[in-house]
């Protein structure tokens, strides 16, 4: 059975923590929080598409591990795979200095994929 209630909730989770990024875009505020808001959006975004597919999401932070387990189920999502390197930013990095934290891409260009991943969640959604 499709849970849609769960899915749309953590969609909307994921729009806030995008909406967080952008907030983050042009600021000061370290790479390290912004990869966080990041990183919470993808993360929640692929478990509402899994919930949407009546399935149990794995309980983990690992975003690799997340569109492995979408791609099990015949999506094809590898344009988002650069994604996958804000996986450190759940927790490995909350542990680091915010200034040693890599920035590992340009602020704007994650917002867009975020987005544009997000949209693609909420058309499966509606399509559920």
């Amino acid at each position: 059975m499709r849970n849609l209630e769960e899915a749309r909730a953590l969609l909307g989770n994921a729009h806030e923590d995008l909406k967080a990024a952008v907030l983050m875009r042009e600021s000061k505020i370290s790479f390290a929080i912004f990869g966080f808001s990041v990183q919470q959006a993808v993360e929640k975004a692929l478990k509402a598409w899994i919930s949407a597919l009546g399935l149990r999401y794995p309980k983990t932070h690992d975003l690799v591990e997340l569109f492995r387990f979408l791609e099990k189920q015949c999506k094809n999502l590898a344009q988002f795979d650069v994604l996958s390197e804000f996986t450190p930013y759940a927790g490995q990095f909350r542990y680091y200095a915010y200034e040693k934290v890599p920035e590992i891409m340009d602020r704007g260009e994650a917002i867009r994929m975020v987005q544009e991943l997000l949209d693609l969640v909420a058309e499966a959604i509606e399509k559920s």
